[in-house]
């Protein structure tokens, strides 16, 4: 019975098996794709493009930034003053600053500005050649200060009625006595972090106290009658070099910016990292990466290791030998893309690099290739004079996708956005 069973079902199968092979596409024919366009990614241009008007209402502006409150700052050292516009680029009012050249602006929307200040002094000159002999004078000297402008007046920000304070003095920010050499030593650039601490940067025309100073601000009533209100002193940086702690690291610092960038969040980076750019000749890496960081054994500064020479990665990078010439300014972008911007006055260029040190734009996910873009653009003209072009530039702000550079020598500030960040 059981055989007779197993007989019966290989006979039914094998029907079911002839029936199913001799119907044509028993179960349909097979659907033809090819009418569906496989994904390519298509290459496009990845560039930064001129945003018009260019505004070229200044005479020589050596800075810009993009202030917590959202405005663009322009320093502009020829008509000695700092100017605030919308994002726009209209005008929404000016200050005098006697011997202004850089500015920042803290998180409670102070601006701070490197500038000069006169000051008569007496001092004592030696006779070159009669011993014992000296003269003695009453003299007016321009000396190197940082200013603060507070700018608020209840609920609202007013430039052009600003109270502009006297915060740091050089020399007398460290010591109480003046020398000739000092009229020499100046501040070049202020940077801010999420405490209101800042680091400014400190050029000796010798050489010998070229640093990076950390200052706080102190709050004083403007009842006080005082001639000054200064800021706290805190401390130079000293920058771990092979477990040394070296106080002249740095060399000619042209200009400073740290992580704490526009625009204003609750939850802002308190990191001390900052990054710096030298002028010195005798320095082969002008823009560096300086990282603070707190352990066990105590706080330190150390400069900051990145790849270089990777050309799978990217075609140029940040930490190459004599990369730049003259770097006149950097920044850091604020809204979680992680670039930096360098401006070199010399090479008439502007350059961007990841936080890593590579060169260039990530390009996106379905590119084939996926080494940086470079988007470094300028140099390629003498004059300097086309809407992509430079003539001495001398500081970089961005906010909002949008890129200022500060054309000093055309007088003008230009403003580019990526092409990858259109709508």
């Amino acid at each position: 019975m059981k055989w007779l069973n197993k007989q019966l079902l290989f006979l039914v199968s094998l029907a079911a098996a002839l029936v199913m092979t001799s119907c044509e596409n028993y179960f349909g024919s097979k659907t033809d794709l090819n009418f569906i366009d496989k994904p390519v990614f298509q290459n496009r241009n990845i560039a930064y493009v001129p945003i018009l008007p260019v505004l070229d209402g200044f005479a020589k502006p050596t800075d810009v930034i993009a202030g917590f409150d959202e405005l663009i700052y322009v320093a502009d050292a020829a008509t000695e003053e700092v100017i605030s516009l919308d994002q726009s680029g209209r005008e929404i009012g000016r200050i005098r600053v006697p011997g202004v050249t850089s500015i920042a602006q803290d998180r409670k929307l102070d601006l701070l500005a490197v500038g000069t200040y006169d000051t008569l002094l007496t001092v004592s000159i030696p006779h070159p050649t009669i011993t014992d002999s000296i003269t003695v004078l009453d003299s007016v000297f321009t000396l190197s200060c940082i200013y603060r402008i507070v700018q608020r007046s209840g609920l609202s920000l007013d430039l052009s009625s600003a109270d502009v304070r006297l915060v740091v003095r050089n020399p007398y920010f460290r010591k109480n006595t003046f020398s000739l050499s000092d009229v020499d030593r100046r501040f070049t650039s202020v940077a801010v972090l999420a405490d209101n601490t800042y680091y400014a940067a400190f050029d000796d025309l010798y050489d010998t106290q070229d640093a990076i100073f950390t200052f706080a601000s102190k709050e004083f009533g403007i009842s006080t009658g005082l001639p000054f209100e200064d800021d706290d002193f805190l401390s130079p940086i000293n920058v771990s070099v092979n477990g040394e702690l070296r106080s002249d690291y740095f060399k000619d610092p042209s200009s400073i910016t740290t992580l704490v960038q526009a625009p204003q969040q609750f939850f802002m980076t308190t990191s001390r990292d900052f990054i710096f750019t030298s002028k010195s000749p005798n320095t082969t890496l002008k823009v560096q990466y300086i990282e603070f960081t707190e352990s066990v054994d105590g706080a330190a500064y150390e400069v900051r290791d990145f790849v270089t020479g990777d050309t799978s990665l990217a075609e140029g990078f940040l930490y190459t030998p004599n990369r730049f010439q003259e770097p006149s300014d950097v920044t850091f972008t604020g809204d979680g893309s992680n670039y930096m911007f360098v401006v070199d006055a010399i090479l008439d260029s502007l350059y961007q690099f990841t936080n890593t040190g590579l060169e260039g734009i990530k390009p996106p996910a379905a590119a084939a290739d996926q080494q940086y873009i470079r988007a470094s653009f300028g140099g390629s003209d003498p004059t300097g004079k086309e809407v992509g072009q430079f003539s001495e530039p001398s500081g970089v702000a961005y906010l909002d996708e949008i890129l200022y550079v500060a054309d000093a020598g055309n007088g003008r500030i230009l403003r580019y956005k990526l092409t990858l960040d259109f709508e």
